[in-house]
């Protein structure tokens, strides 16, 4: 997937053309038989085997956030903006993703809490080298705590001001020739979006001073806050 934009989200978009493209393919593949099936697949979960695993994990490196959740009765993944999916057992503590046709080929694992390490989820693709997140605790700000991250945020390297409102309960990020976006609460000062990671800096008596943007190939994009 070609795009010149930079916060394209081109894994999202790599999967949606593959949705389109195998599916004719993948619809004619002849089930595998019920042997392999149970082999491959693992018994459902409990509610409260569900509930045990929910919560939000951060890989650190790529500052990237993945969500776990209980929606609809089912174990869900939250990757980003809108994008939810099933997960479907296939071990004790390992899951694919369901109903579309690259779901197989993503593992994911959730490792327990140790001395050493909080509660983890590895996920790789294809058998590749598995990315780690670990479990974070998840922020839930008032509207008071959202109001703080209020205002204009302007940058050196570009003209456009960023924008974060108070909009119905959530924080909503809006740019020149751009819809305004939702942003979600991951960790403390830290959301995201479908643009990809927010995360707002704080001066020293602790005020909000300015946001740091992750989003595809950007990395540690620096805006400052405009006052008032």
């Amino acid at each position: 997937v070609l795009c010149n934009a930079a916060d394209t989200n081109p894994s999202a978009l790599v999967r949606q053309v593959a949705d389109i493209l195998l599916a004719k393919d993948l619809k004619g593949l002849e089930p595998a038989p019920a042997k392999e099936t149970a082999k491959s697949s693992g018994a459902p979960l409990s509610a409260e085997q569900m509930a045990a695993l929910a919560g939000i994990y951060w890989n650190r490196d790529d500052d990237d956030f993945h969500k776990i959740l209980v929606k609809d009765g089912k174990l869900q993944i939250n990757i980003g903006g809108d994008e939810f999916h099933t997960l479907k057992p296939a071990g004790e503590t390992s899951f694919h993703v369901a109903d579309v046709p690259w779901g197989d080929q993503v593992e994911i694992r959730f490792l327990p809490a140790n001395s050493e390490n909080p509660r983890r989820l590895e996920q790789s693709f294809g058998g590749e080298k598995a990315d780690i997140f670990e479990s974070a605790m998840t922020f839930t700000p008032s509207g008071t705590e959202l109001g703080a991250y209020v205002g204009d945020y302007v940058s050196e390297d570009i003209d456009p001001v960023y924008r974060i409102v108070l909009q119905d309960g959530n924080l909503r990020l809006t740019r020149l020739k751009k819809k305004a976006e939702t942003l979600r609460p991951a960790v403390r000062d830290v959301f995201t979006g479908d643009i990809g990671t927010v995360r707002f800096t704080r001066d020293s008596r602790q005020r909000i001073s300015g946001l740091v943007l992750n989003a595809g190939r950007i990395r540690n994009f620096r805006f400052e806050k405009r006052v008032d």
